[in-house]
């Protein structure tokens, strides 16, 4: 299900901003009264004359292991027990493409200009900072609507898990030094930043940003639905060792 002009609350400016899509995804079960929602906001950039490119500065020296690109990532707080101690252990969510972070792993997004004495364009960090407090209200959001403790005759809590993605419609590119310190670039579909710059101290101290062109989105969305199965079952697995640790100690 998509929202085009979904709006949410930016608890750092105390206003409401819109961003341009959310795209809602999720599974339930009715015994448990446990749910789960993967949640996309898209920012998307179109240029005119798409002249010029979208650059991920990279560092292709630095990695990232298996459970930090997995578990530093917006969830409700419904979720942050789940997703520490079983999504960071499960290798069937490890393996998912939704989580891939890519082999050269950005912490950047630059607009450069091509005139001479130029300066650079400052879209690209108001972007990556639009769909990160956009991940974050809606999450906040999430926190206050998925608790069953503030719903004493609903039974139901929602899990959630929300994904900042940036759209372009320009030429992307990745950009790094390689081991003689020269330039590379390479043209890319699909790229991946680290941010470093923290939305809110609740949250992961880094923000996890798919940088996409226009045409990934479809396969995008795919894995998403594939991501959905396998992290309900993942949920379900966890819930039922919760519930039987629960059971024992009463």
């Amino acid at each position: 299900m998509a929202h085009q002009g979904f709006h949410y609350y930016d608890s750092e400016q105390q206003v409401h901003r819109e961003i341009d899509v959310m795209v809602t995804t999720g599974r339930a079960q009715s015994r448990t009264g446990r749910s789960l929602q993967l949640r996309v906001v898209f920012e998307a950039k179109s240029s005119t004359g798409r002249s010029k490119p979208w650059v991920i500065l990279a560092d292709k020296s630095s990695t990232m292991a298996n459970p930090a690109r997995v578990v530093q990532r917006y969830v409700n707080d419904q979720a942050k027990d789940w997703w520490r101690r079983s999504v960071g252990r499960s290798q069937a969510v490890h393996g998912l493409s939704l989580f891939d972070v890519d082999d050269v792993r950005g912490y950047s997004l630059i607009r450069p200009t091509l005139a001479a004495g130029g300066s650079r364009d400052d879209q690209a960090f108001s972007a990556m900072m639009q769909v990160s407090k956009a991940a974050h209200g809606v999450c906040e959001w999430l926190t206050e609507t998925g608790s069953k403790s503030k719903r004493p005759r609903d039974s139901s809590e929602l899990f959630a898990i929300v994904l900042p993605v940036v759209v372009v419609d320009s030429p992307l590119y990745q950009c790094w030094l390689d081991g003689d310190g020269q330039i590379q670039l390479e043209e890319v579909g699909v790229g991946t930043v680290k941010w470093g710059n923290r939305v809110s101290l609740r949250r992961s101290p880094n923000t996890i940003i798919k940088v996409m062109r226009l045409d990934a989105v479809r396969k995008y969305l795919q894995d998403l639905e594939i991501a959905a199965d396998v992290l309900y079952e993942d949920m379900m697995r966890w819930s039922r060792e919760t519930d039987g640790e629960l059971g024992a100690g009463a």
